[in-house]
């Protein structure tokens, strides 16, 4: 939704013919009331997500055994922005269960390729090197987020972080 300020400036244009005045209407300023804030840096470190592009792109991300979330992103796209920002607010609460990356397509055109990103935003799930989901589309909903994440924590959590230290091959001996 837009939201502006009409203001009338006036005008007096002097000719040899004489003096014209001329009511010129403009929008002096327009806003818009939807736009997302993009997160600061500051709200990302605390959330503990990592930020990566094709410089900086490393395999071994997406290759540990913890779920990661890989958010493909963009700052032009608003759908992307607001759910990087709601995600921001929510990853601070599943440190030690899921990480999340970000990924901005404009900086990492070739990892996005390789990654087989075609749509801003998308957020790609890994374990163990293999994608075990993918999910285009805003979210921006920070309940919906959340419950989301829940469930693939649920999901594809690791099987050994709920195994019993006992209950291993030495047991009874």
């Amino acid at each position: 939704m837009l939201s502006g300020r009409l203001g009338v400036e006036t005008f007096v244009l002097t000719t040899e013919y004489g003096r014209l005045t001329i009511a010129v209407k403009q929008i002096v300023r327009l806003t818009s009331t939807q736009a997302p804030a993009k997160p600061t840096a500051a709200a990302v470190s605390r959330a503990n997500i990592l930020h990566y592009d094709d410089k900086t792109w490393r395999d071994e991300t997406i290759n540990s055994s913890t779920v990661t979330i890989v958010t493909a992103w963009a700052p032009w796209a608003a759908p992307s922005v607001k759910t990087v920002s709601v995600l921001t607010k929510a990853a601070g609460d599943y440190r030690g269960k899921l990480q999340f990356v970000l990924l901005d397509i404009d900086r990492g055109k070739r990892t996005a390729e390789k990654l087989g990103i075609k749509a801003v935003p998308s957020m790609l799930i890994f374990r163990d090197g293999k994608l075990l989901e993918k999910r285009t589309g805003a979210m921006t909903d920070e309940a919906e987020l959340r419950q989301w994440l829940d469930s693939i924590y649920q999901k594809h959590r690791s099987r050994t972080s709920n195994r019993n230290p006992f209950d291993g091959p030495f047991r009874g001996r």
